[in-house]
């Protein structure tokens, strides 16, 4: 399974040291199952039953799905910050609840040293602005499997530049 994000962010991710790390994403697919394999745990919200379904019929022991609601997202995103994740995907419908107050939720309750992904950002310029102000960015523009041109962008800061970069 290929996640919809783009190939070069993927090409770079697999260059970092991620088997020993925590991931959270907020927004599961093929990304769940993908990143299943490139780090220790995987924590997912998602607020689509069909996805949510296919996630857990997986029966991937080291993923940990969860259904999210526009009323209950803070109470999980609380849950999940506090197991401090090394890192965090945005990648959520923002039908639902829009990817700058997740981003916003994320910035002010993470654990210091947690690198941020997010993905479509010139889709979510809010969020992705909001993160640039924050942050470092590193930027990977390219097509994903489907064709598509897209960017996936990486959020980090001084403390944390060292675990981007190639090893």
């Amino acid at each position: 399974m290929i996640p919809l994000l783009t190939e070069p962010f993927l090409k770079h991710l697999k260059k970092l040291k991620t088997k020993d790390k925590n991931y959270l994403e907020i927004g599961s697919g093929n990304s769940t199952i993908y990143f299943s394999k490139c780090f220790k745990a995987v924590s997912s919200l998602e607020h689509d039953k069909e996805w949510f379904k296919k996630i857990q019929d997986q029966g991937i022991k080291n993923i940990n799905i969860s259904m999210f609601t526009k009323d209950n997202i803070g109470d999980l995103l609380h849950l999940e910050l506090s197991k401090k994740p090394d890192f965090i995907m945005i990648d959520n419908h923002p039908h639902v609840v829009s990817r700058f107050d997740i981003a916003n939720f994320v910035h002010y309750n993470k654990k210091n040293d947690c690198i941020i992904f997010l993905d479509n950002g010139s889709w979510n310029l809010e969020a992705f602005n909001f993160l640039k102000q924050h942050y470092y960015c590193l930027d990977f523009f390219g097509k994903r499997y489907d064709g598509n041109l897209s960017v996936t962008s990486i959020f980090f800061t001084d403390t944390n530049s060292e675990s981007i970069y190639e090893n």
